[in-house]
């Protein structure tokens, strides 16, 4: 009988992985004053494709060195689930309870933006009202569960066509 690792235990092991470093470098910015510039953020998808990288290979190894294309966006799939729903649930409880100053920042931001487009008063009160529904722990949390995912089913696609190494068919 073989000794094979599933997908999701790889994906549930690498979740936690992709969680914990999510919110060690999400804390990382948030401390350095830094978690307001957008450009930064982009980071956590060079986190993610090397996560996936690392778990599409150590899925390999225990699998007598095969991964089937399927297999791979399986992984992806899992960590992009765990890990941004764990990171979004510590990000959530951090801004409703420890420092919300990143929200301040980035309405600031945002209003900023809108003035130098050169917006009216009147519109950019408008915008910003609509911008205030969408700036909460809760609508943040929601949001970053979603985009994690979205942007880890893309790189889980694109990394799983890679790293798979199909076995080969038994000769009938």
């Amino acid at each position: 009988m073989e000794n094979q690792v599933s997908p999701s235990k790889i994906g549930v092991r690498y979740g936690v992985i992709a969680a914990i470093v999510f919110i060690i470098y999400g804390l990382i910015l948030q401390l350095t004053g830094l978690a307001a510039n957008q450009a930064l953020g982009y980071v956590n998808l060079v986190f993610m494709i090397i996560l996936f990288v690392l778990a599409h290979n150590a899925f390999k190894a225990a699998n007598e060195g095969y991964m089937a294309y399927g297999q791979g966006v399986t992984i992806g799939v899992i960590i992009s689930l765990i890990g941004g729903t764990i990171s979004s649930i510590f990000t959530f409880i951090y801004l409703k309870f420890v420092d919300d100053s990143m929200i301040k920042i980035a309405m600031d931001q945002a209003y900023d933006k809108m003035a130098q487009k050169g917006l009216s008063d009147e519109q950019i009160d408008q915008a910003m009202k609509m911008t205030e529904k969408f700036m909460t722990p809760t609508m943040m949390m929601i949001f970053g569960i979603i985009f994690t995912f979205i942007f880890g089913l893309i790189i889980a696609l694109i990394i799983s066509a890679i790293t798979q190494k199909k076995k080969p068919e038994a000769a009938i």
